[in-house]
């Protein structure tokens, strides 16, 4: 079930989606070369006629426009990996034809950039689905407009126009049912036994219409990048019947995907290392004549195996804590990290709040377990990813809570006599006296910090208080029990 806090908690049945999705997209990918033998030709389409689509109303139920994030999340890696994959080819593979470019997008990157452009898009979106019928009107446009676009010639792979018009009604749904609070009442209309077995039933009879029909069906009509023209057999009705399958295999994932936690759930948190890095392997596959090894049902099965080590390696954790180790001991030299503390500093001599900034790793690093110890004793946090954010006590349900505006107020009506200021990803601290002004505006909404997740905690650890760098997640404010501040 999904309740209507997916501002504040972490929902389950999204991470659940998001990584089976993501497997789904590099299985796909795995694929790909080899689409001439009947099962994988088989599988990749009925993939490509759902799998894109329900990520991008992923993408858009999840998308905020906020100018920082979409640079730091979207146009940045965009840029970055544009350059990286271009720079790979024409090492590894000696492809000199290839030129840093950013009109084109390598690959998978049209989704960054395609995201990039629908997400810019939410300011006007909010305005022209004021109602439901406003709503109801610019998601037919959008679709009318997806259908139109295919008489179009001159779209194509060139800043990914045709992809972003065609898929854009997927992303306004998704932005749409997160606007309008309807995600609990999409769940419970997909987890009706009804849909459940009419999507199946539905879904199988794809399946077996691909299984006898495979050999008339070509993939490029999924990819939205072409037009009518341009392809044999493809006209606005192929286009209109892929809208369809895409709302009805969609809806049939969205009825059997888990909505509780599940042994692939933390997978669905960490996509984007898993979809930015994974082409880089499957180059490799092919520089190295894997395809050349094995042939028909048994590259099939091979290639899920493959799949899943790659999802595995590549969402497992290590290179987080790779980033983050390198956070810890590297970014404490950061300008903007040093413009952080000068501007904090000026707030709490600007309130006459007595502070001390503290600087040895090992006081630092004590101050934190004592914040575990206190916060996080025995509750099991081995399925938590704990070593990634401690307020993952808090967004996972591990510790009952006060969330968003309420902890505010809670931590404002704090005394706040004495406490400390710890960060995630930083090896310092602040101890403050005579806190009682401190806001949550003089901690971070007014400075340029560039890793917003922090906690402040009193002396005696009796209260905390936390913000996180999700816009979904927190303010959290935790108080033991009978316990009275200093």
């Amino acid at each position: 079930m999904i309740y209507h806090k997916e501002e504040t908690s972490r929902i389950y049945f999204f991470d659940n989606l998001k990584a089976i999705l993501v497997t789904l997209v590099v299985f796909g990918h795995v694929i790909e070369p080899r689409l001439w033998i009947s099962i994988i030709t088989i599988s990749y389409s009925f993939i490509y006629l759902f799998h894109i689509p329900l990520f991008v109303f992923c993408s858009g139920y999840f998308a905020r426009c906020k100018p920082k994030k979409i640079l730091t999340k979207l146009i940045i890696p965009y840029i970055l990996f544009q350059i990286a994959y271009i720079l790979f080819e024409r090492i590894v593979f000696g492809n000199t034809s290839l030129h840093i470019q950013f009109t084109r997008p390598y690959w998978m990157l049209w989704y960054l950039f395609a995201v990039t452009v629908w997400t810019l898009c939410i300011p006007f979106l909010d305005r022209v689905t004021g109602s439901r019928r406003s709503l109801a009107l610019t998601i037919s446009a959008s679709l009318i407009l997806g259908i139109l676009s295919g008489f179009v010639n001159t779209l194509g792979y060139y800043f990914s126009l045709a992809r972003i018009i065609y898929f854009f009604p997927f992303f306004i749904i998704g932005f749409c049912i997160k606007k309008t609070g309807n995600a609990e009442a999409l769940q419970r209309v997909t987890a009706k036994p009804q849909v459940r077995y009419t999507c199946s039933i539905l879904a199988m009879g794809t399946l077996v219409w691909l299984y006898f029909h495979h050999s008339t069906v070509d993939v490029l009509w999924f990819y939205g990048s072409f037009s009518y023209y341009s392809l044999p057999g493809y006209t606005f009705l192929i286009r209109i019947l892929c809208y369809i399958a895409a709302f009805v295999l969609s809806v049939f994932l969205l009825a059997v995907t888990p909505g509780r936690k599940t042994f692939f759930s933390y997978i669905g948190q960490r996509t984007m290392p898993v979809f930015l890095l994974h082409g880089f392997i499957m180059r490799l596959l092919m520089r190295y004549n894997f395809y050349s090894i094995l042939e028909g049902r048994l590259l099939f099965f091979a290639s899920i195996a493959i799949t899943l080590l790659i999802v595995w390696m590549l969402s497992s954790g290590l290179l987080r804590r790779a980033y983050q180790f390198k956070q810890g001991r590297l970014m404490k030299l950061n300008k903007s990290t040093r413009k952080y503390r000068k501007k904090l500093e000026e707030n709490l001599s600007g309130k006459d709040i007595s502070f001390a900034h503290i600087s040895d790793y090992k006081k630092v690093a004590d101050l934190k377990s004592n914040w575990l110890s206190n916060f996080a004793s025995g509750i099991k946090t081995s399925d938590i990813f704990i070593d990634e954010f401690m307020w993952n006590i808090f967004s996972y349900k591990k510790l009952p809570c006060i969330e968003g505006d309420d902890a505010t107020a809670y931590f404002l009506a704090q005394n706040k006599t004495q406490c400390y200021i710890l960060f995630e990803h930083y090896k310092d601290a602040y101890y403050l006296e005579s806190a009682t002004p401190l806001t949550k505006e003089d901690l971070i909404d007014n400075i340029d910090f560039p890793s917003k997740d922090l906690y402040i905690v009193s002396k005696r650890f009796n209260w905390t208080y936390v913000l996180t760098h999700e816009s979904d997640l927190g303010p959290y404010y935790y108080q033991r029990k009978k316990a009275c501040d200093s």
